[in-house]
């Protein structure tokens, strides 16, 4: 019975004190004397300080007599050992309660947790490029089918693997009989739409591992020759001028070395398309090490399985969850390095992007040059053709019935046997 009105007591010590001691702290007995001494040395001249002080000396009185039962209390009841016990408990429950607290906030879940984890699966789930791919192949399909002899279609188009296939070797130029014979020739009879590759910028753009895809280096240069010049043309007249002069270049004439420069340099605005898709090209190609060994993955496929491993990866919510602030730090400064690298690939698409529009600017301008001396030479022949039809008109008035005018002032006989003769001998 002793112990539980000990323990209660105690209990009752802690309450007393923590409403007690904030003001037991600021009188204490030393205090109290030092007021006291004070009021007795200005008790003659301060009298409105003396009736202040009195009133507040009668609350420290009952501070110091409640102070003194507990500790009277404690003496009685308590020993040392279990009052250090008793606060060390106290304060034990405090640092508990509080680092709960501090792991609630830490571990709270986010209000966006639940719909990120939801959306990042759903994106996982969907396999957005695979689901394009098949699209653009089965588009594309439909768009050739008329030009095949086939019933039945078979490779990347038709959504199957591809064939065999007869490359064109690279650097090889392009023309209309080497590329039916090695890439149509077999869509057409057969139906393997495996050659068609390279007219099917879709199938790159879907595809993060052209090598996986089985697509060679030789298809991706001549993708890209497809989509922007296939088959340049060359002037008849030039072409038998370097042929004849293969042997003997200096017989080449002035006209001829200046179609060569227009045409080269026409070819200085394809080099920015040309950067851009090659750049397409070169992110979905795995590169090689030191030793000349291929990587296993491309750019692009690294890229996607990096963003894959946290967005539609539900795992990662609940790892950074339970992670603790150091982990937490590091995961920050691993995303905020791959958002540089990410920055910086942005920044060289903006750059191409500028490129591609001063291009086309460049063009507008040399097309709004040549509608402008088309506008003016369509002008000045219709005002000659204007004028030669009233010269025309005026002669007819001068001329009889049954003549035409000349053109040169004259009349010419319209009929008979003399017609278009000089009508200045006369008409039958």
């Amino acid at each position: 019975m002793n112990k539980i009105k000990t323990k209660q007591m105690i209990k009752l010590m802690l309450l007393v004190g923590v409403f007690s001691a904030p003001i037991a702290t600021f009188a204490d007995a030393d205090t109290t004397a030092a007021v006291r001494a004070l009021q007795s040395s200005n008790e003659g001249n301060f009298s409105a300080v003396n009736s202040t002080l009195s009133a507040g000396n009668q609350d420290l009185d009952d501070i110091k007599n409640n102070s003194q039962s507990i500790l009277d209390f404690m003496n009685q009841h308590m020993k040392n050992d279990e009052l250090i016990r008793a606060l060390i408990n106290y304060e034990a429950a405090a640092r508990i309660n509080e680092y709960q607290y501090n792991q609630d906030l830490l571990f709270m879940a986010a209000p966006g947790s639940v719909w990120a984890v939801q959306a990042g699966k759903l994106v996982g789930n969907t396999m957005v490029g695979d689901a394009a791919l098949k699209l653009v192949n089965s588009s594309m399909l439909s768009s050739l089918r008329p030009y095949s002899l086939a019933g039945n279609f078979t490779g990347p188009l038709a959504n199957g693997s591809p064939g065999t296939l007869e490359l064109i070797p690279a650097g090889t130029v392009l023309t209309k009989d080497n590329v039916y014979g090695n890439y149509i020739s077999q869509f057409v009879t057969s139906g393997d739409t495996t050659g068609l590759t390279i007219f099917n910028l879709g199938q790159f753009m879907e595809s993060n591992n052209l090598v996986k895809q089985k697509i060679a280096p030789e298809q991706s240069q001549q993708m890209i020759n497809m989509v922007l010049d296939p088959f340049p043309g060359l002037d008849p007249s030039l072409q038998t001028q370097l042929a004849s002069s293969k042997n003997n270049p200096s017989s080449l004439t002035g006209a001829a070395k200046e179609a060569i420069v227009d045409a080269i340099a026409n070819n200085a605005i394809l080099s920015v398309s040309i950067s851009a898709l090659s750049d397409i090209v070169a992110r979905r190609t795995p590169g090689t090490d030191g030793n000349g060994n291929q990587l296993p993955q491309s750019v692009m496929e690294t890229m996607d399985q990096y963003s894959a491993q946290r967005f539609t990866n539900p795992a990662w919510y609940t790892q950074i969850s339970t992670a603790s602030d150091t982990a937490l730090l590091r995961e920050i400064a691993h995303m905020q390095a791959y958002s540089s690298w990410m920055q910086f690939q942005q920044f060289r698409v903006l750059e191409q992007q500028m490129a591609l529009l001063a291009t086309m600017n460049s063009m507008m301008t040399k097309m709004n040059a040549s509608m402008e001396q088309l506008n003016i030479q369509l002008e000045k022949a219709s005002a000659e053709a204007q004028q030669t039809n009233a010269n025309i008109q005026q002669q007819a008035a001068q001329c009889p019935a049954g003549q035409v005018p000349s053109g040169t002032g004259g009349c010419l006989c319209g009929s008979g046997s003399r017609a278009g003769q000089d009508a200045a001998g006369g008409c039958p």
